[in-house]
Formats: structure tokens, sequence, C-alpha cells
């Protein structure tokens, strides 16, 4: 028998809502991949910044604990090394090991880093080498050349059979004047005869006393009239300033200006000698290791 119009209407319309049905249910289905993307980055950066905080927690109590004995162990090298070290572990915990502690881990991290900043902290990175009479201290500074410089001179020192060498450079620049100086491989028995022969006495004689000390640092700054260093180092006259000027000069620290009559400077050969004795003056006061009274007589 045939279908009736209505008969074929309500089957095409019974169709029609069960495609519409599925079509619902798929797309029910359908996971919005790109927002759950988001929301894991989100979570990733909120963890990251956690770790972060942390971390610089960590690394100001570290610091802490470490400042005292960084104090009392070799200057620069094992400042160095600590910092080397904890910034290594700091970057390695930050990149790495997130998925760890979010697994619970976060103190063994912690402790693992605090025991090899402590193990590289405490024995350094300065190799010594026994060559016999002289040990090579290798590895002593943060820069290579200097530590090169400073394995060259122990090696040479042994080589030579001496009591040492020293080097040193330097540049000085005030009042429109510069010194730059280098000197290596300097033998310290030539430096301790200065005390034998009494040369390093009279030296110290002549700018020992402290208006000529004035005078000096005063005519460092920049060329001086006699005038100016009656005001600069508070003196009553000009006669004082030659009377204290007079050894000087003798002595080729300061000459007038031949530019200039009537203003002195200081040598240009002799600021060298002038400087790295302020320089061995402040290794002696150095109050890092021990303390001293310089009053005492």
């Amino acid at each position: 028998m045939g279908k009736t119009k209505n008969e074929k209407e309500g089957m095409v319309a019974g169709m029609e809502e069960v495609k519409n049905e599925k079509e619902g249910l798929a797309k029910g289905m359908e996971r919005n991949y790109g927002a759950e993307i988001d929301a894991l980055r989100e979570q990733v950066e909120n963890l990251q910044e956690t770790i972060t905080s942390q971390m610089e927690r960590f690394s100001k109590m570290l610091q802490g604990s470490l400042q005292e004995t960084l104090q009392e162990t070799r200057q620069g090298t094992t400042q160095k090394t600590a910092q080397g070290s904890l910034q290594k572990t700091m970057q390695e915990t930050g990149q790495g090991s997130w998925q760890e502690t979010m697994q619970g881990s976060w103190q063994e991290t912690m402790q693992k880093a605090m025991q090899e900043t402590m193990q590289e902290t405490f024995t350094g990175k300065c190799a010594v080498e026994d060559l016999g009479k002289v040990q090579v201290m290798k590895g002593m500074h943060p820069d290579k050349r200097l530590s090169d410089l400073m394995e060259e001179l122990c090696i040479k020192t042994q080589e030579r059979e001496g009591s040492g060498l020293i080097a040193y450079l330097g540049v000085y620049a005030s009042g429109g004047r510069q010194s730059n100086w280098i000197r290596s491989t300097v033998p310290t028995e030539d430096l301790l005869s200065l005390v034998e022969s009494g040369i390093a006495g009279r030296v110290l004689a002549c700018i020992g006393n402290a208006t000529r000390l004035s005078i000096l640092l005063e005519i460092l700054r920049g060329p001086k009239t006699v005038a100016m260093l009656v005001e600069k180092c508070g003196l009553g006259s000009t006669g004082q300033v030659y009377h204290h000027m007079k050894p000087l000069l003798a002595a080729d620290l300061v000459a007038e200006d031949k530019r200039q009559k009537g203003t002195y400077v200081i040598q240009s050969h002799r600021v060298q000698g002038i400087i790295m004795l302020l320089a061995g003056i402040s290794d002696m006061v150095d109050e890092t290791y021990t303390q001293g009274n310089w009053s005492e007589e």
C-alpha cells in the first residue's frame, strides 16, 4: 500500500530530528583544546613564579649563612665559586625540576643544592703544584689572566731559586695629568735590600711627616702653587710650605711645572712609587684577618 503524503512528511521530519540530535551530540563531544592549553600554560607560569620566589628566599638564606665564612676564606675566588655554584643550581632548579617540585621533592632539591654549594665553597678551585721550594698556585683568581701571571711568577721563582717575584701595574689620572706603570718579575731580594742599605729608612723619614704627606696629597690631586698649599693644608704661612717642600724637592718627588712657573707637580715617574706605597699601607692596615694598633710607640 502506498504511504499517504502526511506519513511521508512525518518520516522526513523524524529523520531530520535524528540528524540534528546526532549533530548536537557531536558538538557536545568536541573539546576546546586551545582553552585547555592556555589554562595549562597559566598553571605552569604560576608554578614557575612560585619556584623563583622560593629560590630567591633560599639564595638570601644561603648567602647570609656563608657570609662570615666567605670573609675568612680566600677573597675573590671562593666568593665567585660559591656564587657561581648557587647561580647554576638556581638555573637548573628553575628550568628543569618544576615537575619534581610538584611531586614533593622540593626539600630534596634544596638539600642537594646546599651540599654542592658548600662543597665547592670550602674546597675552592685553587689547585697546588709542589715544585720543591715553591708551590704553584693555580686558579687563584677569577680572572684567568691574573691566575696565569701568578703561576708564571711561582715557576720563575723556583727556576731562579730566589725568595720571590712581584708584578704590579696601574694608572692614576688627576688634575689634568696621568701616569701609567707596569713592573713585572721584580725580585723581592732587591726590595729587601732597600732596608739593609738604609734607603727605605731615608725615604720614609723624608715623607713620613704628616704635613709633607698632606702636601704630596694635594699636589697629587693636581698642580698647586705655594699659596694654594697654604690654604689646602691649613698652614700658617708660605714659609712653612717652603720648609716642608725643600726635602720633597731634593728627593725629586716634587718639581716646578716647566709650563707654569710657580706651580708644583709630582714628577710623573714618581707617581707610581707614591701610589704603590699607599697600596702597601692599605694592605698593612687591612683588618679583614687581624687588627693592629698603629698608635703604639
